[in-house]
Formats: C-alpha cells, structure tokens, sequence
C-alpha cells in the first residue's frame, strides 16, 4: 500500500509570502522549509501533531489527520521585535 504525501506550505500570515528555513516537526519527521515555504514528507497513514518552528515567528501546532495525499498552508504570525 502507498504511504501518502503530504505537502506543507508556511507562509508569513500578513504578507503571503513563503517562509524559508522553518523548521517543520510531524511526529519526528522532520524537514526544513525550502526557498518557496515547502515541506514535504511521506508518511503512513494516521493521526500526527504538526509543529512548524521560526526564529523570527510564533510556533504553530496543530493535529492533523493523514488519511491520503494533503496539502495544508500554515499560516506563521510575525514577532513582534522592539527596536533599539
């Protein structure tokens, strides 16, 4: 039986714009977002809590459900950073 993909896109929630380097956790897959945001990881099919992790963003987490091929767009809030 084929193990599902599933391809996670990070984006920053207020420009849109694809979010390079994040760090994305699926239950110990692991992978690093690419140039266009993108993560992609093949996995069985179950239940999974997903991180995505940026030095300059709010972590995210949620569970998702891998049951065949899925897409989901992550959607990073910014930090807020005082300046000096």
């Amino acid at each position: 039986m084929k193990m599902p993909y599933i391809v996670i896109r990070v984006v920053d929630r207020n420009t849109k714009n694809p979010v390079q380097g994040a760090f994305v956790d699926l239950d110990g897959w692991t992978a690093v977002t690419d140039f266009d945001g993108m993560a992609v990881f093949n996995v069985p099919r179950g239940y999974y809590t997903l991180v995505v992790t940026h030095r300059d963003y709010t972590a995210h987490r949620q569970r998702l459900s891998v049951l065949r091929d899925t897409r989901i767009t992550v959607r990073l809030v910014p930090l807020v950073r005082i300046l000096r």
